[in-house]
């Protein structure tokens, strides 16, 4: 059976765009398939200081950088949905998306993850009326105020430092006495006046009216329990992948991350998998933009 192309990828963020940028460019038929704005959540990073050849500057900027390679190298795009992923009996794949189904001879995943939730009281009313998953894209609206991040990872302190520039003051609230972000960001927010970090603390509740007035939050070890007024919130706690249509494969680890080899394949021959939805221990930009080239000349030697 005739394929409609060579290669589909799904997912537009750097992972994604790097796979289809080196596909492209070994003249391979290949679609690319993104549901939303390009760039996956480099979109919504505020700073990037650790890719090479890149200096200081936003994550938008490195995304409309790849996003514009993609587009000179004049890559076949549709903005539409995934919402299945079959491998026929031929050993082909049919993608189904909300709009039609495409064929091809090899998938790779690049659909990422998305952002964790705290699953707390308040937290589903609050969203969009002082809760947020993104500094760069509200940071503004809280200008000269007094806000609140939760997370002690990287993303917890390199949004809260960005946001010290813009808030009154930031109050950084960590779950566990320890923080998974480099020591260098932990010392710079020390170091910010406007900013403090508070450990050890659950959080239990936003509360409000027809906004975010406040968030309630309990010490793990006193079970003291404390309201932080703030009319601006921003989450931090993690992600998780966007796999669910692969679970029928038997690719996923327990958390739901996909299995792969060295190449990026899966056992199922022909879908590979790149990015932030891949099992492995380091996630930043420079190992999805990596990934996605492996992925990319695994599957060109073979065509």
């Amino acid at each position: 059976m005739k394929t409609d192309y060579e290669v589909i990828v799904i997912g537009e963020g750097p992972a994604g765009m790097s796979a289809s940028l080196f596909l492209k460019r070994a003249n391979i038929e290949v679609l690319l398939i993104e549901k939303g704005i390009p760039g996956g959540k480099l979109i919504w990073t505020s700073q990037v200081e650790n890719y090479p050849g890149f200096k200081k500057n936003s994550g938008v900027e490195l995304a409309t950088i790849m996003h514009q390679q993609v587009k000179d190298e004049q890559v076949k795009k549709v903005r539409d949905e995934v919402l299945d992923l079959v491998r026929m009996t031929d050993g082909n794949f049919k993608v189904t998306t909300k709009k039609t189904e495409y064929t091809s001879q090899y998938v790779i995943f690049a659909a990422g993850s998305k952002v964790r939730n705290l699953n707390v009281p308040g937290e589903a009313e609050f969203k969009s009326r002082g809760l947020s998953y993104c500094a760069l894209c509200d940071g503004n609206l809280y200008s000269n105020e007094d806000v609140v991040v939760i997370g002690g990872g990287t993303s917890g302190f390199e949004e809260g430092l960005y946001l010290s520039k813009i808030c009154k003051s930031v109050t950084l609230i960590s779950r566990s006495p320890q923080y998974k972000a480099p020591p260098i960001l932990v010392e710079k927010a020390k170091a910010t006046p406007n900013m403090t970090i508070v450990n050890n603390k659950i959080i239990k509740e936003f509360i409000g009216d027809a906004f975010l007035e406040g968030v309630v939050i309990e010490d793990k070890i006193t079970g003291e329990v404390e309201t932080i007024e703030t009319h601006g919130c921003f989450i931090y706690i993690g992600f998780d992948p966007t796999t669910t249509m692969l679970s029928k494969y038997g690719v996923l680890d327990e958390k739901g991350y996909i299995y792969v080899d060295d190449s990026r394949e899966t056992n199922v021959p022909g879908l590979y998998a790149v990015g932030d939805c891949v099992h492995k221990t380091t996630r930043q930009v420079i190992t999805a933009v990596a990934d996605g080239v492996v992925a990319a000349v695994a599957i060109t030697r073979k065509l």
